[in-house]
């Protein structure tokens, strides 16, 4: 079976047992900070597989606590103060309106147990760089919530990197599309004080991009943007914005989005010198042809011979729970005493990358990595 098909064979399983005996193990004691939507769905990924007990939660809508409570059972905290001081929390979850994170992090930090906090970890690079460099003074183990870099086409095509040389990597690209008119009328219908319609989607929501394409090309040194927003609307995102970047490794790659599409997508593309990697609904491998005799076949004209041989390779993935993949490894690292990945300085270095896009497409201006703060 080829590297590629061993990931896709493996993709999201974690083995409960050894030898037909369940693996036992002791759940890990959590502390919410936060009882949303996004919380909730981090539990239920992994209900009934005794990987953690909620032991208390806190927040600032009491009705969401007593939901919560019910539901995952331990104490209700009328206060952020009472959660943190709550002894038999082991581990803290921090999800709240992204605003709200820096201070949470600053009073959870303090207890100097394992953080579990949402992306994005503060909506400026400034309070990303202090939360950071706070959790590295404290020694406080920390993962945030970038999942899409654990899709299964994501951990497929990094097996495959690793298992085939690229040869150079030159670059990598991300489209991001969507009709944001959609998510503005659901909001402005249902939760008009909502932080969606406070935020761009940059820093909020495509900050799971920058994340990935930094596990291909690591870290940008210049970025140059050009976008609009034309449209007046109570949707503070961007019209369409494109933005070029150049990596420490001088690899190239660019980022295109826009909230002004009637077509959703998510894709990237890979350019490397031995393959080309593409992911927009699954996985595609495009190689170029193993053999000299297969470039060049002789012929007057060999491009006949070249192409039928690049491929795609296609692979497809059926329904994965990347929020249960993510989990898993947060709450085995707290049992294990691991290092999280991903930590506090890829939400910082994140942050700090979207902040370099919008003030480059408002300016007009290169803007350099790292950022002067």
């Amino acid at each position: 079976m080829s590297p590629i098909a061993v990931e896709c064979t493996n993709r999201g399983r974690h083995e409960r047992s050894v030898n037909g005996v369940e693996d036992v193990k002791n759940p890990v004691r959590l502390g919410l900070y936060g009882c949303g939507n996004r919380t909730r769905a981090l539990l239920n990924s992994l209900r009934g597989e005794n990987e953690y007990q909620v032991v208390a939660a806190y927040d600032i809508c009491g009705q969401a606590v007593a939901s919560a409570v019910e539901q995952y059972g331990g104490k209700s905290c009328t206060s952020s103060k009472e959660l943190i001081a709550h002894d038999e929390a082991e581990a803290f979850l921090i999800s709240l309106d992204p605003f709200a994170h820096p201070a949470a992090f600053d009073e959870a930090v303090e207890a100097r147990r394992p953080i579990f906090i949402e992306k994005p970890i503060a909506m400026s690079a400034q309070e990303a760089w202090k939360m950071w460099k706070k959790a590295e003074r404290l020694d406080v183990p920390v993962q945030v919530g970038f999942i899409r870099r654990f899709t299964p086409e994501q951990m497929a095509a990094r097996a495959y990197l690793i298992n085939n040389p690229p040869g150079r990597i030159f670059g990598v690209s991300c489209n991001w599309f969507h009709p944001g008119e959609t998510e503005m009328i659901n909001c402005l219908n249902n939760w008009p004080e909502n932080f969606r319609l406070k935020v761009s989607q940059i820093p909020f929501h495509c900050c799971h991009a920058l994340d990935v394409l930094r596990t291909y090309c690591g870290e940008v040194k210049t970025v140059h943007a050009v976008g609009v927003k034309w449209v007046d609307r109570p949707y503070p995102s961007p019209d369409k914005v494109v933005a070029d970047f150049v990596f420490e490794n001088s690899s190239v790659g660019a980022f295109h989005y826009s909230s002004m599409s009637y077509k959703h997508e998510i894709s990237y593309v890979l350019h490397a010198e031995n393959y080309t990697l593409t992911f927009d609904d699954g996985l595609e491998i495009w190689h170029r042809p193993q053999y000299q005799s297969l470039r060049n076949d002789g012929s007057p004209d060999c491009r006949d011979t070249y192409h039928k041989h690049i491929g795609p390779d296609r692979f497809h993935f059926g329904a994965s729970s990347v929020d249960a993949t993510i989990m898993l490894k947060f709450l085995r690292s707290v049992r294990d005493g691991l290092p999280m990945d991903p930590g506090m300085e890829d939400g910082y270095r994140v942050a700090e990358l979207a902040e370099a896009i919008e003030t480059s497409w408002r300016t007009g201006e290169r803007i350099d990595l790292p950022l002067t703060l």
